[in-house]
């Protein structure tokens, strides 16, 4: 899952590729118009009722969520919404590989997952969004390197 946007302006955009074991299943490309849009779009997710949540960097996707639909993984807040768990792909690659230069998510696609990403993203993207900074296409890429890593090392370590 990805958003872009901002705390200051909102999820402008929201990306999910929705997997089962290690086949994409379906996939969400939403571009944001208003709040109410955005809060529907992030309960039809939850709704989905997904195993775990996987992004890059999934602090800013949590600190976004917050300022939507505010939670905790204790659902005190009496709503059906529970996010997580969570698994972060930056700290997944940064544990594994110490050693590299960088732990974006350009980088990582690049270096471990590019030919993989070009295909899906011609699969799914639409014309001029299957580059970084796209929701979708960085959600794709995000699946991409969980895919990679997932049977290779204790996932459940990473958990959060």
């Amino acid at each position: 899952m990805d958003f872009e946007g901002s705390l200051k302006n909102g999820i402008r955009e929201i990306g999910v590729v929705y997997a089962d074991d290690n086949k994409i299943t379906s996939y969400d490309d939403k571009i944001i118009k208003n709040e109410e849009e955005c809060i529907k779009v992030l309960t039809n997710i939850v709704d989905y009722k997904p195993n775990i949540f996987i992004s890059h960097n999934v602090h800013i996707e949590k600190n976004l969520l917050k300022s939507y639909l505010p939670y905790n993984r204790a659902n005190s807040n009496n709503l059906t919404l529970e996010w997580g768990p969570w698994l972060d792909t930056t700290i997944i690659y940064r544990t594994l590989y110490p050693s590299i230069s960088y732990y974006d998510l350009k980088f990582l696609t690049e270096t471990f997952v590019k030919k993989s990403a070009v295909k899906l993203s011609d699969k799914f993207c639409t014309v001029n969004k299957s580059c970084h900074h796209n929701a979708l296409y960085d959600a794709l890429c995000t699946y991409l390197l969980f895919e990679r890593v997932k049977r290779k090392v204790n996932i459940s370590k990473f958990i959060q």
